[in-house]
């Protein structure tokens, strides 16, 4: 769901929505996720690797919205400098709120998270 959110596609459902287990159905009540799908704002990969990718759009106001992936078979640390994303400089650092957990923690230059094998951390970041 989060690199569909990241590229504003359509999000295409192949299930009876009535047996959805309580998990999956929470993945798509998350409005803070769904309201990145629906800004019509594309993403762009700004990282590469065998096993990091890290995709971003900006955000009318300023926000940077960041998808940090892990494509390996095992927990990894995925970082990416601010300015990569399109945010400025800035001295104080950044807000960055996991869209999944809701949970914000302060970042410096680097936006970085440990992410799960096979795994994704989202975030939205702003200045301080």
């Amino acid at each position: 769901l989060s690199l569909w959110a990241l590229g504003s596609s359509p999000l295409i459902l192949g299930v009876d929505l009535t047996h959805l287990n309580p998990l999956d159905l929470k993945y798509l009540k998350n409005t803070t996720v769904l309201a990145v799908d629906q800004d019509s704002i594309a993403a762009k990969r700004v990282l590469n690797t065998s096993t990091r990718q890290v995709f971003a759009k900006m955000e009318p106001n300023g926000d940077a919205i960041v998808g940090l992936f892990n494509t390996g078979g095992k927990a990894e640390r995925v970082s990416i400098q601010a300015s990569r994303v399109g945010l400025p400089e800035n001295e104080r650092g950044y807000s960055a709120q996991n869209l999944w957990t809701g949970k914000t923690e302060k970042k410096g230059s680097t936006i970085s998270a440990t992410v799960p094998a096979h795994g994704v951390v989202l975030y939205r970041v702003k200045g301080l």
